[in-house]
């Protein structure tokens, strides 16, 4: 028998990972007219070198005799098949093109970077992470942007998520965008206030093959304008949001909540639920940059912020589950569905599974590339005391900030280290549900990487886990609704060291 991997799937491999499979959109593979030729459709699949030699031969010219394989290529080859990632013949099939042949990338895996492509903004956010109103961040020129998006290139990174500042005040976005697609690099998502988002802004993204997301800022109906600093934010965001369903983008929204807004989640959910969002986050803002310098009493306590959430559950549900929602790490969950879920619930079985975890999962695997060009986890650590410590880009190529840097560490930071710092955490009886909390959390205050995140014990030594799941069962059970609910537990991929 041939056996072929279909045009999607191309063999890839990363440093410390070289054996994968890669699962792309094809787009136009000719490669003419500037267009995307093909972007990464979700997380690559991975081997071990036994595993990898079996799928070496699905290259539609090697013919596989299954009886001499061992029982791992038998369960490749049967996997491979019953996933449809390949295509079977008795007669050679047409060879592997050369997008779908080996490309090694001599760097760590990451799946995709969010890039701050600017530190200014056109609004004055009372909550700003970065500051942005005051001008603490630059803008990089273009031809330091390009310079970034060769490495990212160079490193397999080819999905990236642009924000700011306000990705859209610069100048030459259009333009950047197009750099970014000469180099098959996908926009994923565009965040943004949407006050800048026109029809030329998506003419000019959809000549290049490009169709993001948009997460479009919304701090609640009737309170937007307040949170952002700028008359007619609010109306300016709905506008935007129409204007996208309108022409058939994927929008989602955040929401950040303060003492005036907080009463408003119910509202909110059902007015952009009309408009035809896919979906809504709704947290407290962090206590960094301009938020956490107001001093202003309308900011919520911890424990008031969950008492909201706990009054919201039962409305979300009662409202037919309009949108899907995310309260904070504590709770959410699929429009029209009851599968909820309590993401600051993890469930480990032993405390040494626990240890081999990773610290945080989505720094690993989602790097953050802030506007002074500095690669960080994620954009909490562009506030912190040790910012600048982290690789200037400009200066050290990512591919080695991937491998000996100050982001690296951290990347890689397992639960073991955390445990050796706190024993405070390393006797507590919910460790195995806990798993450290945030890490962005942990720092505030200018603590470091391996403090504490408080906000987690109050959650996990307060009962809320129960009541989340209390209030939900309640009002699922009162409606009449099905009830399902599993914890999320992301995982390092196996056999990464």
């Amino acid at each position: 028998m041939y056996y072929r991997l279909k045009d999607e799937y191309a063999l890839r491999g990363w440093k410390g990972l070289p054996y994968a499979v890669g699962k792309y959109k094809l787009l136009d593979m000719s490669g003419t007219s500037g267009s995307l030729r093909y972007s990464a459709d979700e997380k690559a699949s991975f081997f071990n070198e036994e595993q990898f030699e079996t799928v070496r031969k699905f290259d539609g010219i090697t013919p596989v005799d299954e009886n001499s394989l061992s029982g791992t290529g038998k369960d490749i080859v049967r996997t491979a098949l019953e996933k449809g990632i390949v295509a079977a013949s008795e007669e050679p099939l047409p060879e592997l093109t050369e997008f779908q042949r080996y490309i090694y990338y001599p760097a760590l895996y990451v799946r995709e970077a969010v890039w701050s492509i600017t530190g200014k903004c056109n609004y004055r956010c009372r909550h700003c992470i970065l500051s942005a109103p005051d001008g603490l961040h630059p803008e990089p020129d273009i031809d330091d942007c390009r310079r970034i998006a060769d490495q990212l290139a160079e490193c397999g990174i080819n999905t990236v998520t642009l924000t700011g500042g306000e990705p859209l005040v610069r100048k030459d976005f259009l333009r950047f965008a197009e750099m970014l697609t000469g180099r098959d690099i996908k926009i994923r998502i565009i965040m943004t206030n949407g006050r800048l988002v026109t029809p030329d802004i998506l003419d000019g993204l959809e000549r290049l093959g490009q169709y993001p997301g948009f997460q479009v800022s919304f701090d609640g109906a009737g309170h937007h304008d307040s949170m952002r600093g700028i008359k007619g934010a609010e109306e300016a965001a709905l506008s935007a949001m129409r204007l996208l369903v309108s022409r058939d983008y994927a929008v989602t929204s955040s929401m950040c909540i303060d003492r005036e807004s907080a009463g408003s989640i119910r509202e909110t959910v059902n007015l952009l639920a009309g408009i035809g969002i896919d979906s809504l986050s709704v947290s407290a803002p962090q206590k960094f940059g301009a938020w956490a310098k107001a001093g202003n009493d309308r900011a919520l306590s911890f424990e008031e912020t969950m008492e909201i959430f706990l009054g919201y559950i039962p409305h979300f549900f009662e409202d037919g589950m309009p949108v899907t929602v995310s309260l904070g790490g504590m709770f959410s969950c699929n429009r029209g569905g009851t599968l909820y879920k309590i993401p600051y619930a993890r469930k480990f079985d032993t405390d040494e599974e626990l240890q081999k975890h990773l610290i945080c999962s989505t720094a690993r695997y989602n790097v953050y590339i802030s506007a002074e060009c500095r690669l960080m986890p994620c954009l909490g650590y562009s506030t912190t005391e040790y910012a600048d410590e982290f690789p200037d880009l400009l200066e050290t190529p990512l591919k080695e900030a991937l491998s000996v840097s100050l982001a690296h560490d951290i990347m890689m930071c397992r639960m073991k280290e955390y445990f050796a710092r706190n024993e405070k955490c390393r006797t507590c009886e919910k460790r195995l549900k806990c798993a450290g909390g945030c890490r962005v959390n942990a720092m505030i205050g200018g603590r470091d990487n391996l403090s504490i995140d408080e906000e987690a014990c109050s959650f996990h030594l307060g009962g809320y886990e129960e009541r989340i799941r209390e209030t939900a069962y309640n009002a699922i059970q009162r409606l009449g609704l099905k009830e399902n609910c599993i914890g999320i537990i992301p995982r390092a991929v196996p056999g990464e060291g």
